[in-house]
């Protein structure tokens, strides 16, 4: 292998390094701005049917805190619901716009965002 060939080696796998991390960074971003979107909606949504009355606002957050955070759900916190449900209601329609960013027909997240849209959907 001569130094060129080498060289050329080295600039098309880090190029190609770059150009996947980046794609997968968009992906991950993605992913993150559904879950916190949904999050809130689900959020928006128990409040609104008036379901566990008895434990609505910061009661809610935190039995739900700690119920999540036992399950090891990642970003489980009061305050992070009340930014996912905010995020929800000053962007509601981020479900259409993102959904159409999703790649290849992944069929759970499809699953996920055809029942945000359904109206009392769980």
């Amino acid at each position: 292998m001569t130094h060129n060939d080498f060289k050329a080696l080295v600039t098309s796998i880090a190029e190609t390094n770059r150009y996947f991390q980046q794609q997968a960074q968009k992906q991950v971003n993605v992913a993150l701005t559904l879950r916190n979107w949904l999050i809130g909606a689900y959020l928006f949504e128990y409040e609104q049917n008036g379901q566990d009355r008895a434990v609505y606002g910061e009661g809610l957050y935190k039995r739900l805190a700690a119920q999540l955070q036992a399950s090891g759900v990642a970003g489980a916190s009061r305050s992070n619901f009340h930014l996912f449900r905010r995020y929800y209601l000053g962007y509601p329609e981020i479900v259409q716009t993102v959904s159409g960013q999703l790649q290849n027909g992944d069929e759970n997240a499809r699953a996920i965002l055809d029942r945000s849209r359904k109206p009392g959907a769980k």
